[in-house]
């Protein structure tokens, strides 16, 4: 999602969200009631990101109990930040949490205010740039954001292992975990390092999918908890920031979503959001407009020159690279399309963070089988050690530039 898209989404979501951590005292005014934060201020996060745990306001009235299912409004004083709403309203608590997004000006305190009637209270946040090699987290660590220096972007969203009581099981929608694929991007991702000297940017879900699925749009995802609901956008706008730093960068990149299947064939499932049927077509008419603009790889294959069927069965697409290095994958130039067996396309994030919406950072869902190559550390380093050559030869084929950081340096 671009940075506009990301603008109308945010203003058109009215989030309605309380939370419970307790910390600092009033800040509002005495008179009719206190207003106070009273968690989530002074924090730093990077530029373009969610202000991690807040800020959460408390409303109490001159007795000192809670102001129930009141309006707070808020408002952005200084650092030019988004709100996923301006008005919130206030739980069994009196309490109301926003979800604040920083602006992208680097340094300096950026300043956010909340009212009811004539109390007000005020949070800052700094904003810190997304140094290479650091770890940012979202509230409670359930989120993690991983910048790096490549153009390449990979997302963990079904490794987790956190199912903390306060977020109730979802009730509907896939639950079972992806296992190990949080071990293995994190080795892809060494791997990668390793060849480049520099690294790729990870976001991981550490909640277990029983409590969140990031791969699914909100509703489905967080199954209407407030703080699977934060965290789902915490993921997401670590996601969609990384996406923007890369483009800032480099113009173009690639998202690469990385999951685990169960199906009966040990193979890798390329998903580009083009169905069995899609694949099934002959490389003319794949390469038309029809499946170009339905692609996730629609930037890439929009060139002067290129091919989707060439990008996603040809002799440099990825699953023909993994191929060479003996790791068998559909679709490729051996196995052109999957048939009647069972194959994943590609999901929410393929279509929120790759290009068939717009912008020039294509994306690609990669589902992995288990024996032999997610179950132990040995397999998943080979396998990892495997994807990160093609990837050396993917992006000088496709996107015309090695993968490489953009000044040569780590």
């Amino acid at each position: 999602m671009r940075p506009s898209d990301l603008l109308r989404a945010l203003l058109a979501w009215a989030l309605l969200l309380g939370a419970c951590s307790d910390s600092g005292g009033p800040s509002g005014p005495s008179g009719p009631g206190v207003l106070s934060v009273v968690a989530g201020d002074g924090v730093s996060a990077p530029a373009g990101t969610v202000v991690p745990g807040g800020p959460v306001f408390e409303l109490v009235d001159e007795a000192g109990e809670p102001m129930v299912g009141v309006f707070i409004q808020l408002d952005v004083l200084a650092g030019d930040g988004r709100l996923a709403a301006y008005s919130i309203q206030t739980d069994s608590r009196g309490r109301a949490g926003a979800i604040w997004v920083l602006g992208r000006t680097d340094g300096g305190t950026q300043r956010l205010r909340a009212s009811h009637g004539a109390l007000t209270a005020e949070a800052t946040a700094e904003a810190v740039a997304a140094a290479p090699g650091s770890i940012f987290q979202g509230r409670l660590g359930y989120t993690e954001y991983r910048p790096g220096r490549l153009p390449l972007v990979l997302t963990a969203p079904h490794g987790g292992y956190l199912e903390p009581s306060e977020i109730p099981n979802r009730g509907w929608g896939t639950t079972g975990r992806d296992r190990n694929t949080l071990e293995l991007t994190l080795a892809i991702r060494d791997a990668v390092h390793s060849r480049t000297g520099a690294y790729p940017h990870v976001i991981i879900s550490h909640l277990h999918r029983i409590k969140l699925d990031p791969n699914r749009e909100i509703n489905e995802a967080a199954q209407g908890d407030a703080y699977a609901e934060r965290a789902w956008w915490e993921f997401q706008i670590f996601a969609d920031e990384a996406g923007f730093l890369v483009e800032e960068e480099f113009g173009e990149g690639l998202h690469l979503d990385i999951h685990g299947h169960g199906h009966a064939i040990n193979r890798l499932e390329l998903g580009y959001l083009l169905s069995r049927t899609d694949l099934a077509q002959t490389d003319q008419a794949l390469s038309g407009s029809t499946y170009v603009n339905k692609s996730s790889l629609r930037a890439l294959a929009s060139k002067a020159g290129a091919s989707l069927a060439d990008l996603v069965r040809g002799p440099f697409s990825l699953g023909t690279l993994m191929e060479q290095r003996f790791v068998p994958a559909v679709p490729s130039t051996s196995q052109p399309n999957p048939g009647q067996d069972d194959y994943f396309t590609g999901g929410y994030n393929t279509v929120r963070h790759g290009s068939r919406e717009g912008g020039s950072i294509s994306g690609i869902q990669i589902e992995h089988h288990y024996p032999g190559l997610r179950d132990e550390a040995q397999n998943r380093e080979q396998y990892a050690a495997a994807l990160a050559d093609a990837l050396l030869a993917y992006f000088p084929a496709h996107f015309g530039f090695e993968l490489a950081p953009m000044d040569g340096g780590g």
